[in-house]
């Protein structure tokens, strides 16, 4: 029995990295991506075609893809995220999906079911330390998996703060103080896990230090903890008092639209956008 769930978590974890590296491949298909070492070390076939290999020999890896016919709940994948545990949870647009490297357990909105999710499409997944597991979807908000109960809880936010907020969630981060960001496509919001507080961070156009833009698409803790947010017309870095510096902001050539952020050895950043890739160094 230990040496199956070994073997089994050791294969999740082989997925999971090939699952980010190809992460613009698996949407753009739209299909699962999933990689396992050539046992013969010459090139090789998956049984749903020919798909290429990676490097030669012992090491070298080659593509398997998963999709409906192997039980994944839909091809249009639009979120993957690895838990503490060493499940792969995949979102979709027809679902969410555990995957314990050998099967999917398919989790879907049920409207008659208080502790399904709110909505079955999976935009962002992200995990706080204490092992909850928060889903964000397109249309329903904000979820909490009991993984003891094997249901969700719909986080309805409350609050002056919470008045008004969009249920459309793009992505979420959590960060080095265990913090929740949410990004959705009326404003930027932090959660506190621990009291369901939240601060909420929106444009306004009266203030240049607020947000340069409200449709929130990707974000991103750098090495020395502070937040930068990519929206659909600039960079934003947070700053300690809360308000936030612009970059990027009216440039032409789609650099302006931030969808993918990453930082390197050298504590530089990396950004992805609809005009091509930008490196950063402050």
């Amino acid at each position: 029995m230990r040496l199956n769930q070994r073997r089994r978590r050791q294969r999740v974890i082989i997925l999971i990295g090939l699952f980010l590296l190809t992460a613009g491949l698996v949407i753009s298909t739209p299909s699962l991506i999933a990689a396992m070492p050539s046992a013969s070390g010459s090139p090789a076939s998956s049984r749903q075609g020919d798909w290429p290999t990676i490097g030669s020999g012992a090491g070298a890896m080659r593509f398997e893809h998963l999709g409906i016919q192997e039980d994944l709940s839909d091809n249009s994948v639009l979120a993957v995220f690895q838990d503490s545990l060493g499940f792969l949870w995949v979102g979709t647009q027809e679902g969410l999906n555990k995957f314990d490297g050998y099967e999917f357990v398919v989790y879907t909105a049920d409207l008659d079911n208080p502790n399904s999710l709110s909505d079955s499409t999976i935009t962002a997944l992200a995990e706080t330390g204490d092992g909850s597991f928060w889903v964000g979807t397109q249309n329903g908000g904000l979820n909490q998996f009991d993984p003891n109960q094997q249901v969700f809880n719909q986080i309805h936010l409350i609050g002056e703060e919470a008045k008004g907020l969009d249920r459309k969630i793009s992505t979420m981060l959590v960060d080095s103080q265990d913090w929740l960001w949410i990004g959705t496509q009326a404003g930027l919001i932090r959660l506190d896990p621990d009291d369901g507080s939240i601060t909420r961070y929106q444009h306004d156009l009266d203030d240049e230090g607020s947000l340069s833009n409200n449709e929130i698409l990707t974000l991103f803790e750098d090495p020395s903890g502070r937040i930068w947010v990519g929206t659909a017309n600039g960079l934003n870095l947070l700053e300690r008092d809360g308000s936030f510096r612009r970059y990027l902001t009216g440039v032409s050539s789609g650099v302006s639209t931030v969808t993918s952020i990453e930082g390197d050895v050298e504590d530089a950043l990396w950004f992805g956008s609809r005009g091509g890739l930008v490196h950063f160094s402050m």
